[in-house]
């Protein structure tokens, strides 16, 4: 990734070298490996299960506390979610409510139908 970056022109290449390079931390692909054994590829919160369906894993594993606003890269702070789910999650700035053990989609609560593993609060 760095070559690549490192091979683009300047200007506002630059400014895109700078997040991946100096600020993005490092994600580990073995935690959603371990979450995708743990549910079967389930989603949490819908229980869809896409490899039963289609064979191919397409459930994402997501941070509850995101990476980005402090949250550790640990399978504590992750969950398994479909790719709806995730992307109704990071739209909607949903936060992770750990007394509910669910997303608050404002007054509305998408609860973990499944859940397998501890989470850190």
């Amino acid at each position: 990734m760095a070559r690549l970056l490192n091979d683009e022109p300047a200007g506002i290449a630059d400014e895109r070298k700078h997040y991946p390079m100096t600020e993005a931390r490092h994600r580990s692909r073995s935690l959603v490996v371990q979450l995708r054994e743990i549910y079967s590829g389930e989603c949490q919160v819908c229980r869809w299960a896409p490899k039963r369906t289609y064979g191919a894993d397409l459930c994402e594993a997501d941070h509850v506390r995101w990476v980005s606003r402090g949250g550790p890269d640990s399978i504590g702070n992750r969950v398994l979610l479909c790719p709806n789910h995730h992307r109704a999650v990071h739209r909607c700035d949903a936060p992770f409510d750990f007394g509910k053990m669910g997303f608050l989609f404002g007054d509305r609560i998408e609860a973990l139908g499944l859940l397998e593993h501890e989470l850190a609060a």
